[in-house]
């Protein structure tokens, strides 16, 4: 017996996420269905009680969503001497310092340990225990799923 031809199709149209379905059309689709068909496969055991073939078939479902995403690459380096240390002779080192702070807080920088954003004191050391603890690291959950802070100094 000759298996079925498989067939296929592919859909526009959107992703209702209240109702958890594929809604085919739409005039900006949002979600693709990819529906494959393969019929009429035979049976081995089956025969033994009256069933010569099955049908198969299998969906997926695809969705994006936009983002607004604005990249500024400025390859003149001009936009950043505010904010670099070798601009400190030019601009003083409170400019640059202000600037860094400023942008360490827009950024919503996340703070671990003891370790200020600018300190007086000095560590110096080729320890890397010592640098963890004088860092105020010992207990600090590391943040990501692998490392630690003593791979981090390292």
């Amino acid at each position: 017996m000759k298996s079925g031809i498989l067939r296929g199709a592919i859909e526009c149209g959107d992703w209702d996420e209240q109702a958890n379905t594929f809604v085919l059309g739409g005039e900006q689709p949002s979600a693709i269905r990819v529906v494959v068909a393969n019929p009429q496969q035979p049976l081995f055991f089956g025969r033994v009680l009256g069933r010569e073939t099955f049908d198969t078939q299998a969906e997926a479902i695809a969705t994006y969503h936009p983002r607004d995403i604005q990249v500024v690459l400025d390859f003149s380096g001009w936009m950043s001497d505010d904010s670099e240390l070798k601009s400190e002779g030019l601009l003083g080192s409170s400019v640059v310092n202000a600037n860094l702070l400023q942008i360490y807080a827009d950024l919503g920088s996340p703070h671990y340990g003891s370790l200020g954003w600018l300190s007086s004191s000095q560590h110096s050391s080729k320890s890397t225990s010592q640098t963890v603890t004088a860092l105020g690291l010992n207990g600090v959950a590391y943040p990501y799923p692998s490392g630690s802070w003593s791979d981090y100094v390292n």
